[in-house]
């Protein structure tokens, strides 16, 4: 302990002031001397902050008129180290505590029912009380995120970052950033992307590999993923790691659609596969731009796959075509413009139109297209149509009501028809209402329609396009 003791005399008193300095912590005592004395002792945070304190101090006091003397007595050491003691000061010269020991539990029987029953907080709270008997820290974790009691959590969770995270090194922030999502006190969802998609030196795959092998990600089951770089982005190694992980098999939701701000002709996709090693996946979206290839696409638990897009290629569509997911909800595609690589006409979508393999559809979402004008007449004979509860045709290049109001009796069983961001004048728009009060026709677009001239046909955009 380093201690330093200043007097100033003056108008017939004696004053004194004294400073302990020990690891983080400076101790002040002050007072008249053979008078009261008075004690304050700081938490600096670190050494070198206390250290930087005391000489703040010091300097204060010196201009102030007081003249160092001498150190403390003996007696004065041994009352400020209980003062410090108290506080939370270690002891002069006390070595370090050992690092916290990590037990990784396993009991394959309690991880399964925890797996197969994800909305059942019943099985988590047994398999948390047998984590804390077994000295595994993540089962305290879990009991204190559960009684909310975040604070400790995140103390714990800085206690054994190293164990808990696995090889996953310490995100200081600044090439990859991860959030974390928890239910029944386990970490069961991340959204994770990288700063700067410009920095190709970023292995985003070999991050999601080591973030999937982590003790605390056992139970990750929802990942929203950001682009792996900007200008070549590829999913593949990404799909490929998730597919390789313990937790492939009770994945529900993957999303490939973290950056928004990036203008979406830039996205690309990447060439995926190794869609069989996600039994249970029930969400799957992407937002991307450029085509790619989508793989064979076993899904048999799928409910919900959108694909965002300013231009899906006839591969892609042909993929997403010959799947069967017998369990499929919804099906959204943002089909885009040929200009960006969409299909040129709807005979790849014919299969999709019949039915085939969606038995349990009930919403169908064909946006952002310039085949409007084509899919209308195209849904009214299909097969499809009957089954659906809603229709999602917005974002496209529509600027007439004639086909659906000639056509109305075959969408009046919808509960909802969203023709938002066409290009329909108000007098359009008007007609569509009064035929189908079931369609929703917010933020007309009919201004950015180019009309063109004598030399020039008339130029429409869809909403989604770069």
């Amino acid at each position: 302990m380093t201690s330093r003791r200043f007097e100033k005399a003056g108008a017939g008193r004696t004053l004194y002031w004294e400073v302990y300095l020990q690891d983080r912590f400076v101790c002040l005592v002050w007072g008249e001397v053979r008078g009261i004395r008075k004690t304050l002792d700081r938490n600096c945070g670190t050494p070198e902050a206390a250290r930087a304190k005391l000489a703040q101090l010091v300097a204060q006091q010196l201009e102030d008129g007081y003249r160092e003397t001498s150190a403390a007595e003996e007696s004065d050491l041994d009352e400020i180290e209980k003062v410090l003691a108290f506080d939370g000061a270690p002891p002069p010269d006390e070595p370090p505590p050992p690092k916290p020991t990590f037990v990784f539990a396993r009991s394959p029987e309690l991880e399964l029912q925890c797996r197969l029953s994800p909305d059942d907080r019943g099985p988590w709270e047994i398999y948390s009380d047998w984590l804390i008997g077994q000295g595994d820290v993540r089962g305290e974790l879990a009991a204190l995120r559960r009684n909310h009691k975040d604070r400790d959590a995140n103390r714990l969770i800085a206690m054994h970052h190293a164990a808990l995270f696995g090889d996953l090194a310490v995100d200081d922030g600044k090439d990859i950033a991860t959030e974390l999502s928890w239910r029944h006190g386990f970490l069961t969802g991340a959204r994770i992307k990288v700063n700067d998609p410009d920095a190709q030196d970023t292995s985003f795959d070999a991050y999601v590999r080591a973030f999937m092998a982590s003790p605390i990600a056992q139970f990750v089951e929802r990942l929203q993923l950001g682009l792996a770089v900007s200008s070549d982005n590829d999913w593949g190694p990404t799909v490929r790691a998730l597919a390789a992980s313990e937790q492939a098999a009770f994945l529900r939701e993957l999303r490939f659609d973290v950056e928004t701000e990036w203008e979406i002709s830039w996205t690309a996709l990447g060439s995926l596969d190794g869609w069989v090693a996600f039994p249970r996946l029930e969400v799957l979206r992407f937002r991307a731009g450029d085509g790619g290839m989508l793989g064979e696409l076993e899904l048999p638990s799928l409910k919900v796959f959108e694909y965002e897009s300013c231009g899906i290629s006839k591969l892609e569509i042909e993929a997403i075509a010959a799947a069967r997911w017998p369990k499929l909800e919804r099906l959204e595609l943002w089909l885009g413009a040929a200009e960006r690589g969409a299909i040129g006409t709807i005979a790849p979508l014919r299969q999709i139109l019949d039915g085939v393999g969606l038995p349990a559809l009930h919403h169908l979402g064909l946006c952002n297209t310039e085949l409007i004008d084509e899919l209308i007449p195209a849904l009214v004979e299909s097969k499809l149509l009957p089954q659906l509860r809603t229709l999602d045709l917005s974002h496209s290049t529509l600027v007439s009501s004639q086909a659906l109001v000639t056509a109305a009796p075959a969408f009046e069983h919808l509960a909802l028809l969203s023709l938002d961001r066409n290009l329909l004048s108000d007098h359009h728009c008007d007609e569509i209402r009064a035929a189908l009060p079931n369609a929703k026709l917010d933020d007309q677009r009919h201004e950015e329609e180019y009309e063109g001239d004598d030399d020039e046909p008339a130029v429409r955009y869809v909403a989604l396009w770069e």
